[in-house]
């Protein structure tokens, strides 16, 4: 009985999009505090902030928000926690 030979090349992988965030993703990573901080947002660059929204949505890092609405007789305050992780 004859093998059957099929002819295979090596090839580069292609990149995505994640691909060419790995190294911010990283980097950022590395310099998150282990405590709340604030940091700038409109200081980071666009590649940056999406990869914060990686970084939150893998559950990594956990964001807050807060706000407050007002007016002349009512003041409202709202914080929220956003983080992520495996969806089961």
């Amino acid at each position: 009985m004859r093998k059957k030979m099929l002819p295979v090349a090596k090839c580069e992988p292609e990149l995505n999009a994640h691909d060419a965030l790995d190294p911010v993703v990283l980097s950022l990573l590395d310099r998150m505090p282990l405590r709340w901080k604030v940091i700038d947002a409109d200081g980071m660059t666009a590649t940056e902030q999406e990869a914060l929204k990686l970084l939150t949505a893998g559950g990594l890092v956990e964001r807050r928000l807060f706000m407050t609405l007002s007016d002349s007789l009512i003041a409202l305050s709202v914080g929220l926690g956003i983080t992520g992780g495996p969806v089961l």
